[in-house]
C-alpha cells in the first residue's frame, strides 16, 4: 500500500457559533528547488454542524506519493507548500464592528432606532444631512420628529449597523454586504452611501462585470455602467 503526503484546508471556527458556511476556491502548490510544481485545485463549502466542534477539513489525501516527495521535492528535511484561498461567499459570518452604536455612545445621540431587536443611538442632524428619508422623519412635521425612540420596519440589523458605518466615514464595504448597504441607500437616499457603494464596486469589488453591471442599471449609478461598458470585451463578459 502507497504512502502518499495529504493537505487540507481546515476552518476553526467553532460549530456552537450558530448556522455559518464559506463558499471557497484554493489551490495547494508543492515547488521543489527544480522548478518542478504539482498543483491540485479544490471547492469546497465548510459549514456548522451540530455533531463536532469544528468543521470538517478538505484537501487532498493523495496530494503526491510520500517517495517522490522524498526524492524530489524535500531539501535539508523541509517542503515547501503554497496555498491560496478565495472565499466567494460567507453566510452568517458576522464582521467585526467598525463603529459602536450601542448604548456605550447614548450620551453623544439624541434618538434611539430600533431595527429588528437591537438599538442604534444616532444623532438626527447627522443622518438628516445624510439622507432626505431621515431628513423628513426627523425635522418634518411627522409624529416621529418629537420621538426618542423609533423603529425601523422592514431592514435587516447587519444591514444597518453596515450602512451607519459607511455613512460615518468607515471601510465597511466588501462583496458580502455591498447588497444590503445598497438596499438601504436606495430606500433611505442616501448619496454619500451610494457614492462609496460605486467607488468600491468599480476599484475593489470582485464581482463579475455581468453582476456590477446589473447592479449599475438597477441602482442608476451611472460611472459604474461606463466602466462595465468600457472592460467587457466577450460575449463571456456579459
Amino acid at each position: 500500500m502507497k504512502t502518499n503526503l495529504g493537505l487540507y484546508l481546515h476552518c476553526n471556527k467553532l460549530c456552537e457559533d450558530g448556522n455559518w458556511s464559506i463558499d471557497t476556491e484554493f489551490e495547494f502548490k508543492l515547488m521543489s528547488v527544480n522548478g518542478r510544481v504539482i498543483t491540485r485545485n479544490r471547492i469546497h463549502t465548510f459549514r456548522s454542524t451540530s455533531e463536532k466542534k469544528y468543521a470538517d477539513g478538505h484537501g487532498c489525501g493523495d496530494f503526491v506519493e510520500w517517495d517522490l516527495m522524498e526524492k524530489d521535492y524535500k531539501l535539508d528535511d523541509k517542503i515547501f507548500v503554497s496555498a491560496r484561498v478565495k472565499i466567494n461567499k460567507s453566510t452568517g459570518i458576522n464582521k467585526n464592528r467598525l463603529r459602536n452604536f450601542d448604548e456605550t455612545v447614548s450620551e453623544f445621540s439624541d434618538v434611539v432606532l430600533t431595527v429588528e431587536d437591537k438599538k442604534f443611538y444616532v444623532l438626527k442632524l447627522f443622518l438628516a444631512s445624510q439622507s432626505t428619508y431621515f431628513k423628513s422623519l426627523f425635522l418634518g412635521n411627522f409624529e416621529e420628529s418629537k420621538k426618542s425612540e423609533i423603529s425601523l420596519a422592514d431592514v435587516n440589523s447587519d444591514d444597518f449597523q453596515n450602512f451607519l458605518e459607511v455613512l460615518h466615514g468607515e471601510s465597511a464595504i466588501n462583496d458580502d454586504n455591498i447588497d444590503g448597504i445598497l438596499k438601504l441607500a436606495d430606500m433611505y437616499d442616501a448619496p454619500t452611501a451610494f457614492k462609496r457603494c460605486e467607488e468600491f464596486l468599480i476599484k475593489e469589488s470582485q464581482k463579475s462585470l455581468k453582476t456590477k453591471l446589473l447592479m449599475s442599471i438597477r441602482y442608476k449609478m451611472n460611472k459604474l455602467q461606463n466602466f462595465c461598458l468600457v472592460n467587457i470585451k466577450t460575449k463571456e463578459d456579459i
